[in-house]
Parts: structure tokens; C-alpha cells; sequence
């Protein structure tokens, strides 16, 4: 009976808890504990004759009523949201820039300097000596011809052209002159160049042209191009224009001889000697001559239109005739200081009646009248002088037909 009690009590626990616990599904945990408790209790019949079958628990009609349970409203748990995890602020790396790299310039290779090459000396070829063309001295008897393609000429000895006979020397050609060597005029000598091809007359102190030296010339004869002068007949004649003289000591002028030089360049101590001859000399230029240039001893002389750059005596009138006086005109004289220059003018005591030199219209380099007057001996100076020197109306500039120098 115990055994029995204690089931039954096990049995109504069992109801009571899964009433509470799942109340929905309570009539089948009902027929499950009606089953078990019927079938324990036939087990229990079977085995003991002492239970009488009417305590059985369990009957059809006895029913435990259902408790129906008053619905819980079951409240739907509002989800906790899950705290949103605040990530941690990591900082933002901050891009720490890298240092910006100076850059190291790439050094500039230094190149090495390129040698020059040493030019490899240029063998200057030793010049070819041109033969000369050699002029012994010699008399011309007959009319002759020195031509440029016999350049250059050596004349050795002295050439003397007789009354009769005219030596012509072409443009463009050089003659050179051994010591001593020269020529004796009684003839004529013809030299003419151009501006393009002149004449070249290259010598020593030692060289001399002496025209009218021999003073045999009785022939009356008459030159077809006479340089102006006014007497043609009987003298000896020197036409050179276009040329140049270096180095020469003098060209003497003797016995009526004629002497025309125009156009040309001289230097070094010329001298022009007149002994009762004509001397036309124009259009020159004069540089550093170391001598008196011109010396008149009668005679007709024409110096116009000349550059002078010389600090010594130009002009010396010895004496001069009544019909020719010398005319000094048109001509530049320049020198850098009156204080150093010889008298470039002047007259002489000597011999019988002297005329004045017209020595009018030339350009004196800027100079003043009284420095001018520094620049001449004539009787102004000296009263034992015969002659005056007429420097009146000096030009300003020089004469636009006088070359420059």
C-alpha cells in the first residue's frame, strides 16, 4: 500500500510539473502518466492478490480536469541590442612625410682639358729668289724699253741715255739700284705708272739721277708729251708720275735740264738741285725727308699741290730769275711743332738779284700767322737776305686737288 501511496504521489508531482511547464501539450502527459500508472498498478496485480483492482488510480471516467491556464502574455524579450562596440580610435596614421631628400647634384665631371693639338709648324717654304733682270752699266744708243714682265731690274752700273735716245719704262715695274748706280740724263727718261700699276724706284744715298749732266745735247728736238714745259728744244728730260722713290740721294737737275715728277710718293733724303733747269713737281707726297728737298739755282720751279710731312728745309732759293719765279702754292706743310722745325723756307745773300718766293695759299696745319712766320728766313729776319717770302692768305684746310699724307 505504501509502495503504492508513494507512486501515486510521484505521479500527481509529475502532473503538476508539466502542467506548469508545458501546458499546451498537458493531455498528452496525461494519457502518458494514466498509461504508466495503469500499467504499474496491473503489474502490481498480477503479482499480489492483495491489491484489490478497484484502487486503481485510473479510470475512464476520471479525469483530471485540465487546468486552463490563463494565458500569460508572453512578452516578446525586446532583443538587448548589443552595445555597438565603440571601436577604439586608432589614430590616423599620420603620413609623417620623409624628409625630402636634398638632391645631391650629380658632380659634373670636370673634363679633362682637350690638348691642343700643337699645330705642326707650317714650313714656311723659303721664298724663291725672282731673278733679276741685271742692267750693267751700259750707254743706250738706241730707244729702249724696260717692260714689267723683266721685273724686277738690277741696275749695277750707271745707264747713260744720250741726247737722241728715250729709255721708257713701263707701269708696274721695280727697279733697284746697286751702290753707286744711277742714271746720267742727256736724253730722256720716261717713267709713267698708273694709280693700279706704278713705277718702283728703290736705292740707296749712294744712288743718283742726273739729268742734263752732259750738256752736249745740240739736237733740236721736240718731245711729243712735254709735261707743260715751256721750253722742249735742246734740253735733257725726266717725265716720271705715278712712282715711287726710297732712299734715294738726289735727283739733280743740271744745264737745263727738265724734270717733271707728279703723282708719286718719296721718301728718305731726296734732293732736287736746279742749276738754271725746270723742275714741275705736283700731286706728291713727302714723308720724313732728312735733307733740304729742293734747291733753286735759277731756273723755273712749280711745287704745287704737295703733301709735306717733314720737319726739315722744303724750298732753298738760292737765286732766281726775273721771268720764272718759283711758285709755291696749294701745298700742305704739316709738322707737330714749330719749336723743332727747320726753316722750310728760305732765300739766300748770295749771288745777284733776288726775287720773291710766292709762297701764297697754302695750308700750314692750323697754325697762326706768327708761327707761320717761325717757319721762314727771308730779309724780314735777316736784311743781309735778298728775297722775300710771300705767306700771305694761308688756307684753312687743305686744297681739295692736294693728296693727303
Amino acid at each position: 500500500m505504501m509502495k503504492q501511496f508513494f507512486l501515486f504521489i510521484f505521479a500527481l508531482a509529475l502532473i503538476a510539473c508539466s502542467s506548469t511547464a508545458t501546458a499546451p501539450n498537458t493531455p498528452n502527459i496525461q494519457k502518458t502518466v494514466e498509461f504508466q500508472v495503469n500499467a504499474t498498478l496491473a503489474t502490481r496485480d498480477s503479482t499480489s492478490t492483495s491489491i484489490s483492482p478497484t484502487l486503481s488510480i485510473t479510470s475512464a471516467s476520471t479525469e483530471i480536469p485540465t487546468p486552463v491556464p490563463t494565458p500569460t502574455s508572453v512578452s516578446t524579450p525586446t532583443p538587448e541590442p548589443t552595445p555597438a562596440q565603440t571601436p577604439r580610435p586608432f589614430p590616423t596614421p599620420t603620413n609623417t612625410p620623409l624628409p625630402t631628400s636634398t638632391p645631391v647634384p650629380t658632380p659634373t665631371s670636370t673634363p679633362l682639358p682637350t690638348s691642343t693639338p700643337k699645330p705642326t709648324p707650317t714650313q714656311i717654304p723659303t721664298p724663291t729668289a725672282i731673278p733679276y733682270t741685271t742692267k750693267v752699266g751700259e750707254v743706250i744708243r738706241e730707244n729702249t724699253t724696260w717692260k714689267s714682265d723683266e721685273s724686277p731690274i738690277l741696275v749695277t752700273g750707271e745707264i747713260q741715255i744720250p741726247c737722241d735716245v728715250i729709255l721708257t719704262i713701263n707701269p708696274g715695274t721695280t727697279v733697284s739700284f746697286s751702290p753707286g748706280a744711277g742714271f746720267k740724263i742727256d736724253g730722256h727718261l720716261i717713267a709713267r705708272g698708273t694709280g693700279d700699276s706704278m713705277i718702283k724706284f728703290i736705292g740707296t744715298s749712294q744712288n743718283t739721277f742726273a739729268v742734263g749732266a752732259g750738256n752736249r745735247c745740240n739736237k733740236d728736238y721736240t718731245l711729243a708729251e712735254n709735261d707743260g714745259f715751256t721750253r722742249v728744244g735742246n734740253y735733257s728730260h725726266m717725265s716720271i708720275s705715278h712712282s715711287s722713290f726710297n732712299g734715294f740721294s738726289a735727283l739733280w737737275g743740271q744745264h737745263y735740264g727738265n724734270i717733271s715728277i707728279t703723282n708719286s710718293t718719296l721718301i728718305g733724303g731726296m734732293k732736287f738741285n736746279g742749276d738754271n733747269n725746270s723742275l714741275i713737281f705736283k700731286y706728291n707726297v713727302v714723308f720724313d725727308n732728312s735733307s733740304r728737298l729742293i734747291t733753286v739755282s735759277g731756273g723755273s720751279f712749280q711745287v704745287q699741290n704737295n703733301c709735306f710731312n717733314m720737319a726739315t728745309s722744303i724750298l732753298y732759293q738760292s737765286y732766281a730769275r726775273r721771268d720764272s719765279p718759283v711758285q709755291f702754292n696749294f701745298n700742305s706743310i704739316l709738322v707737330d711743332d714749330t719749336s723743332n722745325v727747320t726753316r722750310l723756307l728760305s732765300t739766300s745773300s748770295v749771288g745777284g738779284t733776288q726775287y720773291d718766293v710766292n709762297a701764297s695759299s697754302n695750308y700750314w696745319g692750323g697754325f697762326d700767322s706768327e708761327q707761320i712766320g717761325s717757319m721762314i728766313l727771308d730779309s724780314d729776319d735777316d736784311i743781309s737776305l735778298k728775297a722775300v717770302v710771300d705767306i700771305s692768305t694761308p688756307l684753312t684746310g687743305p686744297h681739295a686737288d692736294t693728296p693727303e699724307c
